[in-house]
């Protein structure tokens, strides 16, 4: 699309449903920004300064306006900006949306979404991305990056999509006098960038303490300290001899070996012909009290049908042997069961979408309830929400 998505998201007592302009697939890449709020001080309350965090996805770039309210630890309203990749946007006009967004959160009363969607309708020209693609390693480390108060439009627009950011979760622009516990700062990383190479987080994090292995001692590695690098290369070395001993042993003569060494305790069981996405990448769970073994390429299968449907088919799901059953789950309710498929497909960002927002309703008397009609046998991913919130009315 060649517009901003935009969403205002109110977390209190849980997340909520989301006040949604421009819907899409972007939608599904929001989430809860508890645990970075949590880290950012002083508090976002308001009348201080909001918490300005920033995530990537292949398609685009996510800007998140976030303000405490009161009530419980951690409860916010945050209003997500989607800016797609391809659109010919200018950091200004970026600039003045975070502040429209800020001043919307700030007063305290959210528009609705045909309000929201009109104020927000403008398309955009279609034009270059302001860096190569990539996604945030939901994996990596936060990262932080101080900003004073006029630099908005500069990293709403050229310093935006940084190829490095890439090795890091999420990147806080923090503005004057607020700090990110424990967040890597990379102020001084690479703002000049130019060219096509990425740079990595370890890269960024080194560049952010400016410290270079010419200013180490010699042999300061690995984060220890001289003294202690002669143990931890033996130790390192003598275990993975170790194991490679063992394995051999247990390759060649087919048998049952346990060592009993110590730390780790390592069992080689005897070998079994198959291949190696059968049965070495196989997954086991238990769903109804059954045990179940799916291959990686099932899962793989899965994953991919849940991430790229809209409309999940209970006709298709259930021929998909690791989400057989789940249709059935998610239209009565069963939200321990749904849970069960959650921690087998934790691949599927769609499906902890909606898996969560079920486990907001656990306390409400919905188990067993179908929030489908009868005969209907599509669940659309987008409104399964609001069928909850009417299945309890």
């Amino acid at each position: 699309m060649n517009k901003t998505g935009i969403a205002i998201i109110v977390t209190s007592n849980g997340v909520g449903q989301p006040v949604v302009a421009n819907p899409g697939e972007w939608l599904r890449h929001t989430g809860d920004i508890r645990p970075v709020l949590a880290r950012v001080t002083p508090p976002c309350v308001r009348g201080s300064q909001p918490l300005i965090y920033m995530t990537f996805s292949a398609s685009g770039t996510y800007i998140a306006i976030v303000r405490a309210i009161s009530g419980r630890q951690g409860d916010n309203v945050a209003a997500w900006l989607y800016i797609p990749d391809g659109i010919d946007i200018s950091g200004e006009k970026i600039a003045g949306i975070i502040r429209r967004l800020d001043d919307i959160i700030a007063a305290g009363r959210l528009p609705d979404e045909a309000t929201l969607t009109r104020e927000f309708s403008e398309s955009y020209a279609t034009g270059g991305a302001p860096g190569d693609s990539f996604a945030s390693d939901p994996q990596g480390p936060l990262a932080m990056r101080r900003v004073e108060t006029g630099d908005a439009d500069k990293f709403a627009e050229a310093l935006r999509r940084m190829p490095y950011y890439a090795g890091y979760c999420g990147v806080v622009l923090a503005g004057p006098g607020q700090t990110v516990a424990d967040a890597v700062d990379i102020t001084d990383s690479r703002a000049d960038y130019a060219g096509p190479e990425i740079q990595t987080a370890h890269e960024t994090a080194a560049a952010t303490t400016k410290t270079t292995e010419s200013d180490k001692p010699s042999g300061y590695r690995f984060g220890l300290c001289p003294q202690w690098q002669p143990y931890a290369l033996g130790a390192i070395g003598g275990f993975v001899l170790g194991l490679l001993v063992s394995w051999l042993i247990g390759y060649c003569g087919s048998h049952r070996l346990t060592l009993h060494a110590g730390w780790p305790p390592v069992s080689i069981v005897e070998i079994i012909q198959a291949p190696a996405d059968t049965v070495a990448a196989a997954q086991t769970d238990t769903v109804a009290g059954q045990s179940k073994k799916f291959t990686a390429k099932q899962l793989a299968v899965a994953v991919a049908y849940l991430d790229t449907h809209k409309a999940w088919n209970k006709t298709e799901m259930d021929s998909i042997a690791p989400i057989a059953g789940l249709w059935d789950a998610l239209n009565e309710c069963r939200h321990d069961s749904v849970a069960v498929y959650r921690r087998r497909l934790d691949a599927s960002e769609t499906l902890k979408a909606v898996a969560d927002t079920l486990a907001l309703f656990a306390s409400e008397g919905l188990y067993g309830v179908p929030v489908n009609a009868p005969g209907d046998t599509v669940i659309n991913v987008e409104t399964y929400g609001k069928r909850i919130r009417a299945a309890k009315k």
